[in-house]
């Protein structure tokens, strides 16, 4: 004899389920929406049935109104019917539902869970949801704008820094050797000093901020500060240069 015809389906189908993949969805609300969508798809079914008499029995019209029953109409009749019909459709819905239970997962949680504990799942608020998405709307927007702006004032940092530069090369080229700083006075009176290096430093550090400006994500502060004050700073970097002058001398002699 064979065992397996003894075998329960439904039992067969509980013991299996475990190997079916699970249906995900992110809220119970996913769930509601399609129980929804079932209900709307069979009462448009019902209705266009009754719209062509063909969703009442067919010995419905050969009911009989006794005298006792005088308030009860036909039409009562079909309302009430088609009540019932309604109700019984949601009940069938639901148990589908339930029956599928163990195969759906909602947001991450079994989905006896969910439909058991009401006060774990908060009602969905339209206005909030819509303000929430509001407001996701605006930073996007502002993000954008951070960006747009990032890139300008990049831009805008690179011109003013080759304007200081072209400043301060026309100041030496045109300061007379009474208006400037001892540093440089000193540095001037020195055969040795070689002013083509000292434009090459301003070149190197101006090529940095060019590099800087031009990535847009770069958000190294510090670094844009260091650069600036460089460029602002002309007589240390020639107190610089003449510091290693010096120390080239002595090591030579």
């Amino acid at each position: 004899m064979d065992k397996s015809k003894d075998i329960n389906p439904m039992e067969n189908l509980n013991t299996q389920k475990d190997s079916f993949p699970k249906i995900s969805v992110d809220s119970r609300y996913d769930i509601e929406f399609l129980k929804n969508q079932f209900k709307n798809s069979i009462k448009k079914i019902c209705d266009e049935m009754e719209k062509d008499n063909n969703l009442y029995p067919q010995n419905f019209d050969d009911i009989q109104i006794t005298k006792k029953r005088k308030r009860v109409t036909k039409d009562k009749l079909k309302k009430k019917w088609r009540n019932e019909l309604d109700q019984t459709m949601n009940e069938w819905i639901e148990q589908i539902f339930k029956m599928a239970g163990p195969n759906i997962v909602i947001g991450g949680e079994n989905y006896e869970e969910v439909f058991n504990t009401e006060e774990a799942h908060e009602p969905l608020d339209a206005n909030l949801a819509k303000t929430l998405t509001d407001l996701d709307k605006q930073i996007s927007l502002l993000q954008i704008e951070i960006s747009e702006q990032r890139r300008k004032y990049s831009e805008a940092i690179k011109k003013m820094t080759i304007q200081e530069i072209n400043i301060k090369n026309k100041e030496i080229k045109k300061t007379k050797i009474n208006d400037v700083s001892p540093s440089i006075i000193e540095i001037d009176d020195d055969t040795e000093v070689n002013w083509k290096s000292v434009q090459q430093k301003y070149d190197k550090i101006l090529n940095k901020v060019g590099e800087l400006t031009k990535n847009e994500n770069n958000e190294n502060n510090n670094a844009y500060s260091l650069l600036i004050s460089k460029l602002k700073n002309i007589d240390d970097m020639i107190i610089n240069y003449k510091e290693e002058i010096s120390n080239k001398k002595q090591k030579q002699s």
